[in-house]
């Protein structure tokens, strides 16, 4: 996993929020509004990423396999407000030198898609924020079978241990190996 800290990445994405606020107030066509809504939009995904931070520090601090895969949303989605930062310099450069409306409009329209795609991706990312990661399957200490948890200090056991050795507590009664030893019994 990444070393950095929820702090440093924070920073990291603050000092990008900074630059393309600077960015969207650097660009003057008021003309040429798909090109000043892609810039509010690269403003808008490097506040979420910001953002983003303050969840994984408050709601991820003990499940790291959440963490984990948010840091993947988190680095896919920095990597795509970068390639779609790059796309509107290139798409700035391209409009001020073409001449034909023809070229204008087709460089708009793909620039809208564009847009548009990068767009849903952070709602869809918002939204599973929202719902707590539930994509990401955690497993529950139910789920060890060649183990047990305590209840009380969930320390783990193996199955040849009768008592915890942390509190004294006795483990759940252990599960059997199949159904058919249950009807033979």
């Amino acid at each position: 996993m990444d070393d950095t800290s929820c702090l440093d990445r924070w920073e990291a994405c603050e000092a990008s929020m900074e630059k393309a606020r600077s960015e969207l107030q650097a660009f003057e066509e008021s003309n040429n509004t798909t090109l000043r809504e892609g810039l509010m939009m690269i403003v808008q995904c490097r506040q979420f990423l910001k953002w983003s931070c303050v969840y994984e520090y408050i709601h991820l601090e003990h499940e790291d396999s959440k963490e984990e895969f948010l840091r993947f949303l988190q680095d896919y989605a920095s990597t795509l407000v970068q390639s779609f930062s790059e796309t509107l310099k290139k798409e700035r450069e391209k409009a001020l030198s073409e001449t034909t409306l023809e070229e204008v409009t087709c460089s708009r329209g793909n620039l809208y898609d564009v847009t548009i795609n990068i767009g849903n991706y952070l709602y869809n990312f918002g939204k599973a924020l929202q719902d707590g990661l539930d994509v990401v399957e955690v497993r529950h200490y139910d789920d060890f079978s060649p183990c047990w948890l305590c209840d009380r200090c969930t320390y783990a056991y193996t199955w040849l241990h009768k008592v915890c050795q942390m509190c004294y507590e006795f483990p759940v009664e252990k599960p059997s190996g199949s159904f058919l030893n249950k009807v033979s019994s």
